[in-house]
């Protein structure tokens, strides 16, 4: 249940709140007295643009696309190929939030953004990018283009390295491992709608041998559908492991290039936090 308009918050987190309420394609449930509301909580709450976003028939949640702690980007893929785009200012004061239409999983030349919240219509190459106030969120949706599963390198917080296939090799059982960030294609991992994450086309992010226990290796293997090659992203950072119930894991919260992956019981921590860059 929504708490807009039952106090504790400004406009900006109200709106925000609802915002982020929206895009996760969670129940749009009143949480005030509809009878007796302000004209600032009935226009957050008649917010047809936002309204459309969440009761989209496709019905999914956003991923988060990048989070460094302040700035988080959500994106959230629409039945007609649009994608809604949130930029969420956690921080204490006003800041730039931007991302691109690749990243969002859009190609093509020219894209279309509507801000959800005032209407207006523009134009962009490929930029998406706002001013947001302190605790405010600013949210697009993003025509034009075509949708494309989306190809990125995966970053941890923690060591600020990004997922590496060892070596670069293509060989089954391939341990994944923490490296510093590169544009080379053991880095470049391609979120599918069946919840794989690809690299080189054909190999798939898998937990070894279908494992549950914490401390399982992470490796590559050829994409076959099963549970353990299933990954999701969640709105904290973290990437679990469907099969398992566990999140991606850098062993023993290091940093270093070369330290493996595993799955471990979710804590939150930084070594368990990712962007998609």
């Amino acid at each position: 249940m929504m708490v807009v308009g039952r106090g504790g918050m400004n406009d900006t987190e109200m709106r925000s709140h609802f915002a982020l309420w929206a895009i996760m394609a969670a129940p749009l449930i009143a949480g005030n007295d509809v009878r007796n509301m302000g004209n600032a909580t009935a226009t957050i709450m008649k917010n047809r643009n936002l309204i459309a976003v969440n009761q989209d028939p496709l019905g999914l949640q956003a991923i988060q696309i990048s989070n460094d702690g302040t700035r988080r980007v959500l994106a959230k893929r629409l039945s007609n190929g649009d994608v809604a785009v949130a930029l969420f200012n956690q921080g204490g004061s006003t800041t730039t939030i931007s991302t691109t239409a690749s990243a969002i999983g859009l190609t093509g030349g020219t894209f279309t953004l509507r801000d959800a919240w005032t209407n207006a219509v523009t134009t962009t190459t490929g930029s998406i990018s706002a001013s947001v106030p302190s605790h405010g969120t600013a949210v697009f949706r993003v025509s034009g283009g075509t949708a494309t599963p989306p190809t990125t390198r995966i970053q941890g917080a923690g060591s600020g390295r990004c997922l590496d296939v060892n070596g670069a090799s293509q060989a089954n059982g391939t341990p994944v491992v923490i490296w510093d960030c590169h544009d080379q294609d053991n880095q470049q991992w391609t979120s599918t709608t069946a919840g794989e994450l690809r690299v080189y086309g054909t190999k798939c992010l898998d937990v070894n041998n279908a494992g549950t226990a914490d401390g399982t290796a992470v490796i590559t293997w050829d994409c076959n559908g099963q549970s353990n090659q299933k990954w999701r992203f969640n709105t904290d950072g973290s990437i679990t492991a469907v099969g398992a119930n566990k999140c991606l894991d850098v062993a023993g919260n290091a940093t270093a290039n070369g330290t493996k992956l595993q799955i471990w019981t979710c804590t939150g921590a930084a070594n368990q936090r990712w962007s998609r860059i």
